[in-house]
């Protein structure tokens, strides 16, 4: 059983006034979408510029274009919005972040391409919390590409994750905040989803708390079973 956040907020999104406490999350069980992955050709417009092979191989894995996950149907779709191979994607080791507690950071770099760069240190971690690491980011990215479309190539454009962006930046989040809050109420089962398709194994405490990592603050239950996939100790060891 997993447990749903539907209309929730993350801990870290409330203020002192707010009386109502954290949402209590309710028991759903949630249809798992397991692909077969045997033979793996990466989505073409997310270019894999990792040079440690364990990591490059788990990107890879996520980046597979038979994946039939929702979250992934989103990223090929966000990446198209402007046109076939116009928005583009580069994954890189970002060194800035070796020795820290930051995994991994999306960014605009120009009018069409976004980058992220993963912390080299995930290298030691498992194969399942790197994945977890990477969706998270491709749900960054993915509305990102809907910011970029209407800033800078069609100022009329409008969908509704961008309207429900714009009304949690209302608030006076910042963007990064306000993605987090939009993947707690609304993305928890698409981001669970998407590393279940990869990894089918996972116990669900180890999935709930690799999902949940950078987007809510953790239980100390599942601060334990977290730290113990970033360092390695549980899951598939990637090295």
């Amino acid at each position: 059983m997993y447990t749903s956040y539907e209309n929730c907020r993350p801990i870290s999104m409330m203020s002192s006034s707010d009386d109502d406490g954290f949402c209590q999350p309710t028991d759903d069980n949630i249809p798992i979408i397991e692909p077969d992955i045997e033979n793996l050709q990466s989505i073409s417009s997310v270019e894999n510029l990792i040079d440690d092979p364990c990591l490059k191989n788990q990107v890879d894995k996520t980046i597979d274009d038979a994946l039939n996950s929702t979250l992934v149907s989103n990223l090929k779709s966000a990446l198209g919005l402007i046109g076939a191979d116009e928005f583009k994607i580069e994954i890189v080791e970002d060194i800035i972040f070796s020795g820290t507690d930051q995994d991994a950071e999306t960014v605009p770099v120009n009018a069409y391409n976004i980058q992220i760069g993963l912390n080299p240190d995930l290298a030691e971690s498992s194969q399942e919390y790197i994945t977890a690491t990477i969706y998270h980011e491709f749900l960054h990215a993915i509305w990102s590409f809907h910011r970029m479309k209407k800033e800078l190539h069609d100022t009329s454009y409008t969908t509704p994750i961008l309207t429900k962006l714009d009304n949690l930046a209302s608030t006076g989040l910042n963007i990064n905040d306000s993605d987090h809050s939009l993947m707690f109420s609304d993305y928890m089962t698409e981001l669970r989803n998407a590393v279940k398709s990869i990894h089918p194994d996972i116990e669900d405490s180890d999935l709930e708390a690799i999902t949940l990592y950078g987007i809510t603050p953790l239980t100390p239950e599942q601060d334990v079973i977290n730290s113990s996939h970033r360092n390695g100790n549980s899951g598939t060891i990637c090295n």
